[in-house]
């Protein structure tokens, strides 16, 4: 099980990294996601309402780190980072953390 903990040793071990570098990095070290959502498949505001789904099915104490070439953010039950809300720069891949 992947813990929050473990996604703030990731950041403070990546934390010079780029955005795409960090979406390798999560891939290589977390394995698949466990949503990709793709941008060639979905409008930007059908990926949205996909995270806004996402981030309405986290339980407490859970988060979701979204990663793209562009962007890390972070979503919580009651908190969405700007950068997942804008338009991505490439297909996000969404991990969910237990705390």
């Amino acid at each position: 099980m992947r813990k929050v903990c473990a996604f703030l040793s990731v950041i403070l071990a990546g934390s010079g990294t780029v955005a795409n570098g960090m979406d390798r990095y999560l891939q290589k070290k977390w394995g698949q996601p466990d949503h990709t959502l793709n941008m060639y498949e979905l409008s930007p505001e059908e990926i949205q309402d996909h995270l806004k789904t996402i981030q309405a099915g986290l339980k407490p104490g859970q988060i979701a780190v979204m990663a793209n070439s562009g962007h890390v953010g972070i979503i919580t039950p009651s908190y969405m980072d700007h950068s997942t809300q804008e338009p991505p720069a490439s297909s996000p891949h969404i991990w969910i953390l237990d705390n």
